[in-house]
């Protein structure tokens, strides 16, 4: 089975007082055995990071956090072979503090069960050149590279070269916000994400690799004993 393309299944942004919990409301399903992916960023007045991300299934969520202490964090979290989801339940994140706060999700089909690879964090980065990376090398050809990234004020963000960027969510108080890029391999190697912004900006970024599911081998077709033959 091909990796599919991340499919965007519901977004939000804090309009106004900064919270401890936020949710975002799916907008579509995401069908039992995909891959899960929440984007999110947070204001930093210190090192702070997401302690939590949970669903309305009762998934079990992984975060891997990027924190720029001066402005922002950058978050991912991932579940793998996810149970499944429907257009209405939510994915919520949870802070020990109160952060504005941006999210998007995304599914992903054709992935491993046991998806998480290789990874790798950016926390100072600063200036209209963003770059995060490289991971260790990938364990297997056929992966997906996904990279979230967190940013002090309103950009516009250029994919890098063989990625795909997302839709962007901006904070409209304390602005912050998040953009995805992604890409699909087919040979092994260590990963670096980067791209642009169309002016300088404090960011931080995470990049993770995924593996893609084993393709089954084909039926072994077995020609009939020699005696029907015969016969």
């Amino acid at each position: 089975m091909a990796i599919g393309t991340p499919t965007d299944v519901g977004n939000a942004a804090t309009t106004g007082t900064a919270v401890l919990t936020f949710s975002i409301t799916l907008t579509a399903n995401i069908a039992a055995g995909s891959l899960i992916l929440a984007s999110i960023v947070n204001h930093n007045t210190a090192a702070v990071v997401p302690d939590s991300v949970t669903d309305t299934a009762g998934n079990a969520y992984t975060l891997i956090s990027a924190a720029n202490s001066a402005a922002v964090t950058a978050a991912l979290a991932y579940c793998s072979n996810a149970l499944a989801l429907s257009a209405g339940d939510t994915i919520t994140v949870t802070y020990s503090t109160t952060r504005h706060i941006a999210m998007r999700a995304y599914s992903v089909s054709g992935i491993a069960s046991s998806a998480i690879d290789v990874s790798a964090t950016q926390t100072a980065g600063s200036g209209t050149s963003a770059s995060v990376g490289p991971t260790g090398s990938t364990a297997q050809a056929d992966e997906l590279v996904f990279a979230t990234w967190g940013y002090q004020n309103s950009r516009t963000f250029t994919a890098g070269s063989g990625y795909t960027a997302g839709t962007k969510d901006e904070t409209t108080s304390t602005i912050r916000g998040r953009v995805a890029e992604w890409k699909i391999v087919s040979a092994t190697g260590a990963q670096t994400a980067d791209g642009g912004w169309s002016s300088a900006t404090t960011h931080a970024g995470v990049v993770a690799t995924f593996k893609g599911a084993a393709v089954p081998a084909p039926p072994i077709v077995r020609p009939p004993p020699m005696y029907l033959l015969a016969r």
